[in-house]
């Protein structure tokens, strides 16, 4: 995780404000730097660029300063992200630095004589979260934006003496106004084009994400034509959500046996992977009483204890090599002084039950793991204490909604909280995963909102995929951006499992029938009707797929787990 602050002006060199400093420092505490060039353009004029990155160093070793310089062209590179896999190459990117990776592909990219070619051919490769700014000396021109999933935060402001400002947060000192990047492409500015009376801030290109076509598409006589199309294009890897209404005559109600299943569960043990592996520990000390047979958790899971969550907790602890490390569940609770007046109120909290049964079940089935429960209590005196803070990280969103849960991501990111011994012990306790797992997407990818249900029960199969087709459209517009400027606050990741460039191909691919049960006839002959006494009849349609996974790896009471209104975490 990385901090990006960015300026363009014509008044003379930007650099971040002091209170810009802070949060840049807070994203990424292990390095900051900032490299300042001064641009000429076509006729003269004195363009003044300034790149500042911080750093949070989580792979590779040493660790690499940003922005980072390649002295002979110019190029510059200020990146924030993680690189899973590059498209064409047949192993995952886990050893070395990801953003030397990047920076040498996009400094040979724009070295091509069709560099407006090849640079988005660079971009089209990356499999996972990114935000980045790239200065390419050759062309004299500015690259910026963000996956298509909108998975890191990058905003943009005007000031008010005509600067732009590119950044990962927002200054109110610097401008009142940000806007988030839309995540549809990657935005150009061509500084070396610009003359004295070019309107400033310049006038952006976009290279636009597109989707890949089916073949249904292909064929279609309404696609427009794509000789009309922009060009360049930055290819997508997943398509558009299969909307077949028509399931075959012998397909019948997913259970464990189901060809889907292992085909998903391959999918998400192959996503999470390379998000748990090759982690770097912390270099600061943490105070924390931790039993000093367990080794120290790189990975922390933002946890209610629903479906999700658990699942994902259940396959890390098959996924992380070390049977000793433990993984701590950070599971947050607020105090409402108007019904709980004592710490019992806490223990009340629909999340923090949850999250205690499905611990009991991940305990049950995976006894050498140690999961550790982080009860994270937040009295209401100290919420208020850190509402002003939490309002200007998740800025520009400001509804009531945005602030309830970047209130449980602000202080369970934060990570302090106390945990029970084995032997009934609670003590003080702070993570020292810089590491945070969520699952988010699981929710949109396999209809598990309630608003889901109903769209089924009012327009059947075709209501229910419009749906969802409103909630994938709708994923990189929404609120990724703001949990990343509220949870790296912290000097922690996130990552997203479900969010997967492969989990999500595939999911967009596969047919209603195969995620999800809504309509869909029950087996005569299931394997969980004829084995666990038609356990199967308890759970719920939605997100079907992943309930059948967490049944089949034991965990039969989150496999029925209640779908509620609102889940701070998974939703």
């Amino acid at each position: 995780m990385c901090g990006i602050f960015c300026t363009i002006s014509r008044n003379g060199f930007l650099s971040p404000s002091e209170n810009a400093t802070r949060l840049l420092k807070h994203r990424g505490p292990d390095n900051f730097h900032e490299h300042q060039v001064t641009v000429n353009t076509k006729d003269n004029q004195e363009i003044f660029l300034s790149l500042s990155a911080s750093v949070l160093c989580l792979r590779g070793t040493p660790l690499v300063p940003q922005p980072i310089v390649d002295p002979d062209s110019g190029c510059a590179l200020c990146w924030n992200g993680e690189v899973w896999r590059l498209e064409g190459e047949q192993l995952p990117v886990l050893d070395g630095s990801d953003t030397k990776l990047i920076f040498k592909l996009l400094c040979e990219a724009a070295s091509s004589r069709e560099s407006h070619i090849q640079i988005p051919k660079v971009i089209e490769r990356i499999r996972g979260p990114f935000a980045m700014v790239f200065y390419d000396g050759f062309s004299k021109k500015i690259y910026y934006g963000r996956d298509s999933l909108g998975r890191r935060s990058l905003l943009r402001t005007v000031t008010p003496s005509g600067d732009l400002v590119i950044s990962s947060i927002s200054d109110k000192d610097l401008s009142t106004c940000w806007s988030e990047d839309e995540a549809e492409g990657i935005q150009i500015i061509e500084i070396s084009q610009l003359t004295a009376n070019s309107s400033f801030p310049p006038v952006e290109l976009t290279m636009p994400y597109v989707v890949l076509q089916s073949e249904r598409e292909q064929n279609s006589e309404e696609l427009v034509d794509p000789v009309a199309r922009p060009d360049p294009l930055i290819q997508l890897p997943y398509g558009t959500l299969n909307k077949d209404i028509n399931p075959p005559s012998t397909s019948t109600r997913l259970n464990i046996s189901s060809h889907p299943l292992t085909i998903f569960e391959r999918l998400l043990r192959l996503s999470l992977a390379p998000r748990v592996s090759g982690i770097r520990l912390s270099g600061q000390d943490v105070e924390c009483e931790c039993p000093q047979s367990e080794a120290e958790p790189r990975i922390a899971i933002l946890f209610s204890g629903g479906l999700d969550c658990t699942l994902l907790a259940r396959i890390i602890s098959d996924v992380i090599f070390s049977p000793t490390e433990a993984i701590d569940l950070l599971n947050v609770a607020f105090q409402n002084p108007r019904i709980h007046k004592g710490e019992l109120g806490y223990e009340l909290c629909p999340d923090r039950i949850t999250a205690r049964s499905s611990l009991a079940e991940l305990q049950n089935i995976c006894p050498r793991r140690p999961f550790r429960l982080v009860c994270i209590n937040v009295p209401f005196t100290e919420s208020q204490g850190h509402r002003q803070e939490i309002i200007d990280l998740m800025h520009p969103h400001n509804t009531e909604m945005d602030l309830s849960i970047a209130y449980a991501l602000y202080f369970a990111a934060r990570g302090i909280g106390e945990t029970t011994t084995d032997d009934g012990k609670i003590i003080p306790y702070a993570t020292p995963a810089r590491v945070l797992i969520s699952g988010l997407g699981a929710d949109e990818l396999f209809a598990g909102y309630m608003r889901h249900a109903t769209a089924f029960s009012r327009k059947s199969w075709p209501g229910l995929l419009d749906e969802m087709e409103l909630d994938i459209d709708r994923l990189g517009k929404r609120n990724l951006g703001r949990d990343d400027r509220v949870i790296s606050h912290w000097g922690k990741e996130a990552r997203y499992p479900f969010l997967d460039e492969d989990v999500v191909v595939w999911t967009l691919q596969a047919p209603f029938w195969e995620k999800v049960g809504f309509g869909m006839t029950r087996s005569i002959a299931s394997e969980i009707e004829k084995n666990e006494d038609e356990g199967e009849l308890d759970i719920e349609d939605g997100k079907l797929l992943l309930r059948l996974l967490a049944w089949k790896l034991g965990m039969k009471g989150v496999a029925r787990e209640k779908k509620r209104a609102v889940s701070i975490h998974d939703s």
